[in-house]
């Protein structure tokens, strides 16, 4: 649980770090809120966004569990992570 709770506070950095850069402005997703939810399985951070359309989830079931090379999905993250480069927040 400690590994994946590090792992979300990193997530939040990172997107706070964006936010701050004009992630906004270059369409990259926007974190509402984060909050700490406690339950007999421990502690876990829950991360907000703004709804965009449908989860991966779906997405992936009428895909039909297919890879997303062919699919213009995967085209919106290569330019996302283009999007990331430019903002200096990854190399």
């Amino acid at each position: 649980m400690k590994r994946y709770n590090e792992s979300a506070q990193i997530e939040v950095d990172i997107l706070l770090d964006i936010a701050k850069k004009g992630g906004v402005d270059f369409n990259i997703v926007h974190l509402v809120e984060c909050f700490w939810h406690e339950d007999k399985e421990g502690k876990h951070m829950c991360l907000v966004f703004e709804t965009l359309g449908q989860s991966l989830y779906d997405f992936i079931k009428a895909n039909k569990y297919k890879g997303m090379l062919n699919n213009p999905y995967f085209y919106v993250e290569t330019r996302s992570c283009k999007k990331l480069v430019n903002l200096n927040i990854i190399l």
